[in-house]
């Protein structure tokens, strides 16, 4: 059971963070796409896998930077297999803009990890402290 829940929280993250993603992209019009059922679900289901794929870091057989590179490339093989689906794999191989916005997207989305796992940790460091004084 607890393999189940944590694999739904693993899921669940990816699926907002692909979500409010492709929303952006759609909104900026990075690539020129129409936004139909096929391609949301195609773009929800690759988000909620990539967001199982995070359990590479839990995984103490590998080293960060190992977890992080397949991490990497198991994402842009998602990625690129998502595109394919949709028939929008003419931008893949024919605009530099995909490779550098999809390295720029890992990038940022890497950044608000980061940013909400500081914010967890100060607040537990927070309480910590709070119940330590009260002791």
């Amino acid at each position: 059971m607890k393999f189940f829940k944590t694999f739904m929280n693993y899921f669940f993250n990816g699926l907002g963070f692909g979500s409010v993603t492709y929303l952006i992209v759609l909104m900026t019009r990075f690539e020129p796409v129409a936004a139909t059922s096929k391609n949301i679900a195609s773009v929800l289901i690759m988000s909620g896998l990539i967001g199982t794929l995070s359990a590479l870091f839990d995984w103490e057989s590998l080293s960060f930077l190992q977890a992080l590179v397949s991490h990497f490339c198991i994402t842009l093989l998602l990625v690129i297999g998502m595109v394919s689906y949709n028939g929008w794999l003419f931008y893949v191989w024919y605009k530099a803009a995909f490779w550098l916005g999809f390295v720029l997207i890992y990038i940022c989305i890497w950044v608000v990890i980061e940013f909400k796992l500081m914010l967890k940790v100060n607040q537990i460091n927070r309480v910590l402290k709070e119940r330590k004084q009260k002791n």
